[in-house]
């Protein structure tokens, strides 16, 4: 069964805590990571979650004028994907 979007946020704001990162950090990588399950949502993604949703909404970020932040997301999924759900993360194809 799939988590949901609140279990998602839980499970990493769990992780980021118990690693010490401060609240302005756990608060930030949650907004990242809330954003991207919402866009998950609105385009209907609903297979897990995977490297090539987190390439697409790093691109659908960048389209909207989010340049400064491709890397803090990058970070944040990166972040997500290994500590969390034991996966690899990259950008690449």
């Amino acid at each position: 069964m799939s988590k949901s979007t609140k279990e998602h946020l839980k499970d990493y704001e769990d992780y980021l805590r118990i690693h010490n990162f401060s609240r302005s950090t756990v608060q930030a990588y949650k907004l990242g990571l809330r954003e991207r399950l919402e866009f998950r949502q609105a385009y209907n993604l609903s297979e897990r979650i995977n490297q090539d949703q987190a390439r697409a909404f790093i691109l659908f970020k960048y389209d909207k004028g989010a340049i400064g932040k491709r890397l803090i997301m990058y970070s944040i999924f990166r972040k997500y994907f290994q500590e969390v759900l034991h996966a690899e993360c990259t950008t690449k194809k």
